[in-house]
């Protein structure tokens, strides 16, 4: 499915998620909280879209990595497939990390950082693979959201 690239540049530098993934990429309305408990900090997690049972979440904070691993340890308990998007406390950078679990090797965070002063191109582009047309819903399964989110941000960094 083709989305509007100028919209979505917009949305994501308003911080709209539930517009972006409701409207543009046609996923489903999810509206669930979850705090939790963490290293004398809670955290709160806010549901915002889900796709087969494939739920994306917002956090209005930007831990560091361990902590974003702990705390996708504990989301895991209640969402098993998952995307979040940390936000900065100004609105002006956002981290969307999805972590990769495979049976026998440790759990890989994937993760892109999008600043409201950039284009968006590169986010846009890989939002395009989550995107779900009508004509897909009736036969989409959890394996493949999964697999489209999997395609579109497990990307290892490369290095020179």
């Amino acid at each position: 499915m083709k989305i509007d690239g100028s919209s979505v540049r917009r949305l994501l530098k308003e911080c709209d998620f539930k517009t972006l993934f409701r409207e543009q990429l046609g996923w489903d309305k999810h509206t669930a909280r979850l705090d939790i408990p963490l290293d004398g900090t809670t955290y709160s997690l806010s549901a915002i879209a889900e796709k087969r049972d494939f739920q994306v979440f917002t956090c209005s904070t930007l831990p560091d990595l361990p902590t974003r691993l702990k705390l996708d340890r504990q989301l895991t308990k209640s969402a098993r497939e998952h995307l979040v998007i940390y936000v900065s406390p100004d609105r002006e950078e956002q981290l969307w990390e999805w972590v990769r679990r495979e049976p026998d090797k440790p759990a890989a965070s994937r993760d892109y950082r999008f600043h409201v002063g950039q284009t968006g191109d590169l986010l846009v582009q890989k939002l395009e693979a989550l995107a779900i047309g009508l004509a897909e819903e009736e036969t989409l399964t959890i394996v493949d959201v999964t697999g489209r989110v999997k395609s579109a941000l497990d990307v290892d960094k490369i290095t020179k």
